[in-house]
């Protein structure tokens, strides 16, 4: 690792813990109540409505909590995705089909306190990256900017995901995934520190904005 590259590394460091303490502030109720309206929003958005099937995570505390964005999608008959870690390298990362919110209730808990398929119900249910039929990304992040690049969590699990993604549709010959960051309003930041393989999303929605790479998604 070279010296800027080392740079990078320790400023993103910083921006991660200083944008992690301003929302371990905020209030449970706060943050239900900005979720409760980011869904809604999510929800009219006609590049949401027009997918099949969408990736989505299951959150932990002291997030953005995706309880009400996992319910529309289900009530609006889109097939949902969610990631399961599997290893320690950023490649480590499926995103098998979750089948119902039921399905929820027999998954264990990782340390951080999210919902993950054990590996009994990981039979017979085929990883979406690998088949290329996700179409649309709830990506999480720590941050994002007005630009619609993000911040991570450090284990660069999403920007692998997304990358290989992209790449299997293409080879299938089916356009890019619309991949929209979700963030509460304090995970907009002025600035993000970014390297080349940071991926740029194609747009960021909070409970009150939505910034787009293009037009696309209006």
């Amino acid at each position: 690792m070279n010296s800027i590259e080392q740079g990078e590394k320790a400023m993103k460091k910083a921006v991660r813990k200083s944008t992690s303490k301003i929302v371990s502030a905020l209030s449970a109720e706060a943050i239900a109540e900005q979720s409760t309206r980011l869904a809604q929003h999510a929800s009219g958005l006609k590049v949401l409505q027009a997918s099949k099937n969408v990736s989505l995570y299951l959150s932990m505390k002291k997030e953005l909590q995706t309880d009400s964005l996992l319910k529309w999608l289900f009530d609006n008959n889109k097939r949902v995705f969610i990631p399961k870690v599997t290893g320690k390298a950023s490649q480590d990362m499926i995103m098998p089909e979750l089948r119902s919110l039921e399905e929820i209730k027999l998954m264990k808990e990782t340390k951080w306190g999210i919902p993950e398929f054990t590996e009994s119900q990981l039979e017979n249910r085929s990883d979406g990256i690998e088949t290329g039929e996700i179409d649309f990304v709830l990506a999480p992040g720590v941050g994002f900017n007005h630009q619609c690049l993000r911040l991570g969590h450090g284990g660069g699990y999403y920007d692998c995901f997304l990358t290989r993604l992209q790449e299997k549709r293409k080879t299938l010959g089916l356009p890019p995934a619309f991949v929209l960051g979700i963030a509460l309003e304090e995970q907009i930041l002025d600035h993000i520190p970014v390297s080349e393989y940071d991926v740029t999303l194609d747009g960021v929605l909070t409970p009150t904005k939505l910034f787009l790479r293009t037009e696309a998604g209006e």
